[in-house]
């Protein structure tokens, strides 16, 4: 479905994963989840040719992170707090072009806290968005 999504905008989606990673702790089911929410985002923002990047990161004692990174139209930073609300889109456009009921940023925040984590976002208008599910170290394993 995704890897659909993505080939009839003409989007690469590369992902990085390090060697010898330690397991993650935590509902399989609701963290594919959580990756799946991102990377409809991701799509949804990301202009036609462009690239998103999918990776992951052991921060010894530190956690694990999962990322998403898009170069779609970005968000300002009172966007980006309104994005985390429930049927909230950014766009103050009434037909909302980008579709979507405005919930998985927020689902993603309620999983990723219910891991003991947080999602972090970061993004710069007309560059792109990173977004970030933070796992702590008690998930790692």
């Amino acid at each position: 479905m995704i890897a659909e999504k993505a080939a009839t905008k003409g989007l690469v989606v590369v992902a990085s994963r390090p060697d010898g990673l330690p397991d993650l702790i935590g509902d399989q089911s609701k963290i594919k989840q959580m990756l799946l929410n991102l990377l409809t985002n991701a799509i949804s923002f990301t202009p036609t040719g462009a690239e998103i990047e999918i990776g992951v990161e052991f921060n010894n004692g530190h956690g694990l992170d999962l990322s998403v990174r898009d170069s779609g139209i970005g968000m300002s930073e009172p966007e980006l707090e309104r994005a985390r609300l429930s049927f909230s889109q950014t766009s103050d456009s009434p037909s909302r072009q980008h579709g979507g009921l405005g919930l998985g940023l927020a689902i993603t925040t309620a999983l990723a806290e219910l891991h003991g984590g947080a999602l972090i976002l970061t993004s710069q208008l007309d560059v792109g968005t990173k977004a970030t599910a933070h796992f702590s170290a008690t998930r790692i394993q």
